[in-house]
């Protein structure tokens, strides 16, 4: 069977409406096609055995067919070790019932057309790449077996089955093999868990949409099904960890490199770094990044506690099941981890992520223009597009994960101060426009950035961010609307990185100049009471002495 998988293209548009799909074919061949009913159909039909003994034997022996006793008032033979009953025609000739698959629904091509669900509306179910949640469903409901639940399975082992996937390209031919067997699951000869082979076999595919070349499919498939998705989403986003100090959750992100097909590198503190099983590193991940209950291992682990499953070599353990030899860490070395660990706390490194990006598009893009608005402090992007200005701030989002950041088009070309609406740089703006992301977790400046890209071709872009089409283009005739409100560059008032390096020095500077007098005024404080001991002391050694003076006094006299 030959498949064409269509992944679809991001947009605001409905399906069937400009509807954009690139594709992958692949022919696909399986060894057990009585399960994949989402892809085959099935019929019974007669296979006729003769009267005559000597005929019937043989073809006993040519089919695989076992009969105890031959007798007419016995009518059940096992073929291939299924039990089967016999039937009589109208000519009183025995035959059995065989089933049988064909190919469904099959194209003009002879291609079975499978296509991946747009990707619409606001994602609930994922908060990281929506598409390939997407992918992933498709892949879990037509390439691996269904359940008992979907079809009638009746006859079909759903425990083990082995589907051959394959890509013919110029310089040779790739193949990808998805198996189970009881309850295991390989891709291409390698054990992982189910949710990994899903995900590795989408990525899979959505690679093969724009490859090429079987030496570079080969290569990929390796690092898919060698490294799990868990981990080399790690390896590009650094590793998702948490614990408690004082009673306060600290989330942190753990610097993770890849020193092997099937071993990373840990930063636990600066520049100490350990090694680990990427199949063990799945499972710390499983619970920090998915939030798994099931792992005693890692689940609640102190930092002073990972280092030593971290660094311990010796893995024996006694019978409370602690290590015989632990590797700790030192008094030192525990507190700069803790330091490092503080250092590295996922708010903070989404915020300098985030300023860094939008520097980095101000220098890359003329268009884009790195500003503070509508406070000294908050963070924006004036985009010059082909039609419209636009700004796009992260104050004042409209939903909570979705839309943290807030956009506007410039409606006024003339300064009016006198008027009531938001204004940037004196000139009126449109009500915030709603564009929503499709996943939730996306940062301030990451979404600041995604949008600032679409509106940079806010002609193209009109056609699938349908909040903005009126803004473009005229809501009647649907033509580009022509000399729209511009903003002067020279009036933009964009960072000047040295003025605000100096802006953000002099804060620092006061924030340690108060800091210094506080910790002044409290160490003065502190001699004060200290001094104030010293003489409380000296008078009470002071009213000793004297009461030993008077006893001596006495002991004289009598």
């Amino acid at each position: 069977m030959k498949i064409k998988l269509g992944i679809p293209s991001i947009g605001d548009r409905r399906a069937g409406r400009g509807t954009e799909y690139m594709h992958t074919s692949f022919l696909f061949n399986t060894n057990n096609k009585l399960l994949m009913k989402q892809l085959y159909g099935s019929h019974r039909h007669r296979v006729y055995l003769s009267n005559d003994r000597e005929w019937f034997e043989d073809r006993l022996k040519k089919l695989d067919i076992s009969m105890s006793v031959f007798e007419e008032d016995m009518p059940v033979i096992y073929v291939k070790g299924k039990r089967e009953y016999l039937h009589q025609d109208t000519d009183q000739d025995w035959y059995y019932h065989e089933p049988s698959s064909f190919t469904k629904s099959m194209n003009k091509f002879g291609e079975r057309e499978i296509n991946v669900p747009r990707v619409l509306g606001i994602g609930q179910n994922h908060s990281e790449d929506p598409l390939l949640f997407e992918v992933a469903k498709t892949v879990e409901q037509y390439l691996f077996g269904p359940t008992k639940k979907q079809y009638n399975l009746l006859g079909a082992d759903d425990k083990n089955y082995r589907h051959y996937l394959g890509w013919k390209f110029p310089d040779g031919e790739v193949t990808l093999t998805i198996q189970r067997k009881k309850s295991s699951f390989y891709v291409d000869h390698t054990r992982m868990l189910k949710k990994d082979a899903i995900y590795a076999v989408a990525k899979i595919l959505m690679r093969a949409v724009y490859c090429r070349s079987a030496e570079v499919l080969e290569e990929y498939i390796i690092k898919v099904t060698e490294t799990p998705h868990n981990v080399l989403y790690a390896i590009e986003n650094r590793s998702p960890y948490f614990f408690y100090e004082m009673g306060r959750k600290q989330e942190v992100m753990l610097n993770t490199k890849s020193i092997g097909l099937k071993e990373v590198a840990i930063e636990i503190s600066e520049d100490i770094w350990a090694g680990i099983t990427t199949k063990e590193w799945n499972q710390f991940l499983n619970v920090y990044r998915h939030g798994a209950k099931r792992s005693k291992r890692w689940l609640g682990i102190t930092p002073r506690d990972l280092w030593i499953e971290l660094f311990t070599e010796d893995k024996s353990k006694d019978s409370e099941g602690k290590y015989l030899f632990p590797s700790e860490p030192t008094s030192g070395q525990e507190k700069m981890m803790l330091a490092w660990l503080k250092q590295n706390r996922k708010h903070a490194m989404v915020e300098d992520r985030a300023t860094q990006l939008l520097r980095g598009l101000d220098a890359e893009y003329p268009q884009l223009t790195y500003v503070n608005w509508p406070g000294i402090e908050d963070q924006a992007i004036h985009v010059k597009g082909r039609v419209r200005d636009w700004v796009i701030t992260g104050r004042g989002g409209m939903k909570v994960g979705h839309q943290n950041v807030s956009t506007y088009c410039v409606t006024s070309n003339e300064k009016n101060m006198s008027s009531s609406r938001l204004k940037f740089r004196g000139r009126e703006i449109s009500h915030s426009i709603c564009i929503d992301n499709l996943h939730n977790n996306s940062s301030i400046g990451d979404q600041i950035a995604a949008r600032a890209m679409v509106l940079l071709n806010d002609e193209s872009a009109s056609h699938r961010v349908y909040t903005i089409h009126g803004y473009v283009r005229d809501r009647t005739t649907d033509d580009v609307l022509v000399n729209q409100p511009r903003i002067p560059a020279n009036e933009l008032m964009a960072i000047h990185y040295s003025k605000q390096k100096k802006r953000r020095q002099t804060k620092e500077a006061n924030e340690a100049q108060k800091k210094a007098k506080a910790e002044k005024e409290a160490a003065e404080q502190l001699e004060r009471e200290l001094e104030e001991r010293r003489l409380q002391r000296e008078r009470e050694d002071a009213r000793r002495a004297r009461r030993r003076e008077r006893r001596a006094r006495r002991r004289a006299l009598q």
